[in-house]
């Protein structure tokens, strides 16, 4: 009951403030669960939906591919990066999500920029596929045709790259 008062509520804000938002191809997501730093399982009209975060990649950690069955080793960072996710992300957060031009993955996994806050959807800075590349936790990965923020993303990395935060750190430090 109380998912579905959630649901309805997040239904009313998306029909109430869609007029003055320019973005149209975004959903409204309910997380489930965190695979790891840069996949997702949202329900979205009621299905569970896993979700890739476009535009970069966060190092592995030790699990089974849902598809293949193929067992990633873990990399460094990759556990910091699926940690900082599920620090954000908690079972029942609500999360925006807006597409690119190509819709799901080799796959199927819908391929999206991840939002907090539906004021933020098209700034590739708010969402949480630049915070991971911010932190560190993520180097850019574009693959056409999404390359809505190629250039965004690619400043946020150099950035860290600079800094030398995380996957950066020379020094060889966490």
């Amino acid at each position: 009951m109380k998912k579905l008062f959630l649901i309805c509520i997040v239904f009313l804000m998306i029909t109430g403030c869609n007029a003055t938002n320019d973005i149209a191809d975004y959903e409204v997501g309910i997380i489930e669960r965190v695979i790891d730093g840069d996949t997702i399982i949202c329900e979205i009209d009621g299905t569970g939906q896993s979700i890739r975060m476009i535009g970069m990649n966060t190092p592995e950690i030790e699990k089974k591919h849902p598809v293949t069955g193929v067992i990633s080793k873990e990399q460094p960072f990759g556990e910091a990066a699926a940690e900082y996710t599920r620090s954000l992300l908690s079972e029942g957060t609500i999360v925006y999500l807006e597409s690119d031009v190509g819709n799901v993955d080799r796959y199927d996994r819908l391929l999206r920029y991840v939002y907090f806050n539906e004021s933020d959807i098209g700034n590739i800075e708010k969402s949480l596929n630049a915070q991971l590349l911010i932190n560190g936790l993520a180097s850019t990965m574009t693959i056409e045709p999404n390359v809505k923020y190629k250039e965004q993303l690619w400043d946020i990395e150099k950035e860290a790259q600079n800094i030398g935060l995380g996957i950066w750190n020379t020094e060889g430090s966490n």
